[in-house]
């Protein structure tokens, strides 16, 4: 089963965040792909938000609950002036992962967000959050 939610709004760094897993680089070439496809420049990973972004994976995993707990942290936190996150639980693969997100309105419209310049993507076992800036 494969849930995605999605959240948008106009740090202390772990050591994990400094490195991103193929799945995580993957998940971002595959939106980075689609957003081309519309004339987008593509977004750039930025180590803030990756830190950002594997705090919160983090807490959905250790929590065993999916959402967007602290999104207003994260997005005080990312020093931006907009911000929006998706999150999933249970992706197989980036590309299934990244399709049930293309297909959802609210979860296309963050990744395809011309505002938007960084991103980080970060997986925790079956948790995965895209924060995205300005």
């Amino acid at each position: 089963m494969f849930f995605v939610f999605c959240f948008g709004l106009g740090m202390a760094y772990s050591a994990d965040a400094s490195r991103i897993t193929k799945f995580e680089s993957d998940t971002l070439s595959y939106i980075n792909q689609y957003r081309a496809k519309y004339g987008l420049a593509p977004l750039r990973l930025d180590m803030r938000l990756q830190a950002l972004a594997r705090e919160h994976s983090s807490h959905m995993f250790s929590t065993g609950a999916l959402g967007h707990h602290n999104f207003g942290s994260r997005y005080n936190r990312s020093n931006s002036r907009g911000c929006a996150e998706n999150v999933g639980w249970n992706a197989g693969s980036p590309s299934g992962l990244f399709t049930g997100w293309r297909d959802s309105s609210g979860h296309r419209q963050n990744m395809l967000d011309r505002t938007m310049k960084r991103a980080g993507v970060s997986r925790v076992g079956a948790y995965v959050t895209f924060f995205t800036c300005q």
